[in-house]
C-alpha cells in the first residue's frame, strides 16, 4: 500500500515539476516586458515567504504523517492477527486482554491523527493564504503604472484589455509559483512513505545478515528447588461421559468415554484428520456437545496449540500471558520458567517490548508458550504437538520436568519417544474407531 501511495504521488509530482521550469521562464519574460523587474520579483518574494512558512510547518507534518502511517498498519495487523488466531485466543482466554490491546492501538491511532491534523490545518492555511496573496500581487504590481499615468493615452477600452492581459501573464506567473507550494502536501506524504519504504527496505538488508548476539554471562546466587514427584490423587481430575466430537453434522469421535486421575497423563496418538484436536475445541467449548457430558474438567486448565499466540509487548508478559505479571516475584518465576524451556539466553531481554512473533523461530515460540505452563503451573494442560518443532532431548527434558512439577497433562504427540512420560494411551483411527491401552501397549 505504502509502495503504490508512494509511485502514484510521485509521478503526479514529477509531472508538474517537469513542466514548471519552463512555463516560469516564459511568463517571468512576458511580466517584465509589460512590469520590467517589479512583477517577476513581487512574484518571486511571494513564493520565498511562503517557502519559508511552509518549511517551519512541513516537517512536523512528515513526522505526524509517517506515525499515523505506522499506527493504522498496526492497527490492521491487530484485527488480521485476531482473525488468524481466533482460536489460540479462546484457548487462552484471552478475549478481554486482545480487546483492551486493540483499544489501545486505536486510541494511539486517535491522538497521533488528531496531532496530525492540527498541524495539517495550519499548512493548508498557510497555502491557501499565499494562493490569495498570489491573485492580488498583478494589481499590485499595475497599480503604480496605471495610476502614475504610463497608459494616459490610451482609451478606457484599451486600458482595460492591457491590465487584463498583463494581469493575467502575472496571475500565471504566480500561480506557476503557487503550484510549487500546492506540491507541498502531497511532498509530506511523499516523504513519509518514503521513510517507511526505506525503513522496510533496511530491514530487509539486515534480515540477509547474520545476527550475532552476545550476552551476558552472570552468576546465580540462588538454588534450584527440588522438585518430587507428587502422590498420585485418587479423585478424577478429567472425566467425560459418553462424549460426541462433532463437526459440520459429521460425527468424528462417538460415545467417547474417559476418566483420569492426577498425574494419570494421557497420550493422544492418530492420524491426520481423526478428531485429536477436535476433542481439545470440544473439550474447550469452542466446540458444542450435542450428546454426553463432561463431568470433570479442573477450572485452572490450560490449552497450547503447535502454532503458539505470541503477541507484542515485553517478554515478561509473552510468559504471563494472558494475565499482565502483576506479583513482586513474577520475574524470578518467568526467568525460572525461561530456564526449564532453554530459553536462558533471553534472560537479559525480559523487558524489551517488540514482536516476538517475528523475533522467534517456531521451536523458541513453542518454548514461550511451555515457559507460560511453568509460569503459571496449572492444574491440567492440553498438549497439540506443542513440542512439534523443538529437538527430541529438548523436549525429553521439558516433559520431564512436566512429571517433576506435577503437572498432570493430556498429549497430542505424533513422537514415541514421549510415550514413557504417559501412563494412558488414547489411539484414534481414521474411520472415528478409537481404544485405550497403558503405554506399555502403545509403545509396541
Amino acid at each position: 500500500m505504502d509502495l503504490d501511495k508512494f509511485t502514484y504521488q510521485m509521478i503526479e509530482l514529477l509531472n508538474v515539476i517537469t513542466i514548471l521550469p519552463f512555463t516560469i521562464v516564459f511568463y517571468m519574460y512576458k511580466c517584465f516586458i509589460v512590469t520590467s523587474w517589479v512583477g517577476p520579483i513581487a512574484s518571486l518574494l511571494t513564493f520565498t515567504l511562503g517557502a519559508i512558512c511552509h518549511s517551519l510547518i512541513l516537517p512536523k507534518v512528515v513526522v505526524w504523517a509517517k506515525q499515523i502511517e505506522e499506527k493504522e498498519g498496526d492497527y490492521r495487523w491487530s484485527h488480521a492477527k485476531i482473525r488468524s488466531n481466533g482460536e489460540a485466543i479462546c484457548m487462552y482466554e484471552a478475549e478481554t486482554t486482545e480487546k483492551c490491546l486493540v483499544a489501545s492501538l486505536a486510541d494511539q491511532l486517535f491522538q497521533t491523527q488528531r496531532s496530525h491534523a492540527l498541524r495539517e490545518f495550519f499548512l493548508n492555511w498557510s497555502v491557501q493564504f499565499f494562493d490569495l496573496i498570489g491573485g492580488l500581487v498583478p494589481y499590485m504590481c499595475l497599480g503604480p503604472l496605471v495610476f502614475g499615468g504610463k497608459y494616459e493615452d490610451k482609451t478606457p477600452d484599451e486600458l482595460a484589455g492591457i491590465i487584463s492581459l498583463n494581469s493575467f501573464q502575472i496571475i500565471m506567473l504566480i500561480y506557476q509559483f503557487t503550484q510549487i507550494l500546492d506540491q507541498v502536501d502531497k511532498l509530506s506524504d511523499i516523504i513519509a512513505c518514503g521513510e517507511r519504504i526505506s525503513d522496510l527496505l533496511e530491514f530487509c538488508k539486515y534480515s540477509h545478515k547474520k545476527e550475532k548476539r552476545v550476552y551476558k554471562q552472570t552468576r546465580s546466587d540462588s538454588n534450584r528447588d527440588d522438585c518430587t514427584d507428587l502422590a498420585l490423587d485418587t479423585v478424577s481430575i478429567l472425566e467425560l461421559s459418553n462424549v460426541d466430537v462433532e463437526f459440520k453434522s459429521r460425527t468424528l469421535l462417538e460415545n467417547i468415554s474417559l476418566s483420569l486421575q492426577k498425574n494419570e497423563n494421557l497420550m493422544i496418538t492418530g492420524p491426520n484428520g481423526s478428531g485429536k484436536s477436535s476433542l481439545f475445541r470440544t473439550l474447550k467449548g469452542i466446540w458444542r456437545i450435542n450428546s454426553g457430558a463432561i463431568i470433570r474438567l479442573p477450572t485452572d486448565s490450560m490449552f497450547i496449540s503447535q502454532n503458539p499466540y505470541v503477541t507484542e509487548g515485553s517478554l515478561l508478559f509473552q510468559i504471563s500471558f494472558p494475565n499482565q505479571p502483576t506479583k513482586i516475584d513474577s520475574r524470578r518465576h518467568a526467568l525460572h520458567a525461561l530456564k526449564v524451556v532453554g530459553l536462558d539466553s533471553l534472560q537479559f531481554q525480559l523487558d524489551e517490548e517488540k514482536n516476538w512473533g517475528r523475533c522467534l523461530s517456531l521451536g523458541e515460540q513453542q518454548k514461550v508458550a511451555l515457559a507460560r505452563v511453568f509460569y503459571r503451573k496449572p492444574d491440567l494442560v492440553f498438549l497439540d504437538e506443542s513440542t512439534s518443532g523443538i529437538p527430541e532431548d529438548e523436549e525429553t527434558k521439558i516433559y520431564q520436568e512436566l512429571k517433576n512439577q506435577g503437572i498432570s497433562y493430556v498429549s497430542i504427540v505424533h513422537r514415541s519417544n514421549l510415550a514413557k512420560f504417559h501412563k494412558k494411551h488414547l489411539k484414534i483411527c481414521s474411520d472415528g474407531q478409537f481404544h485405550f491401552s497403558t503405554t506399555t501397549d502403545a509403545s509396541q
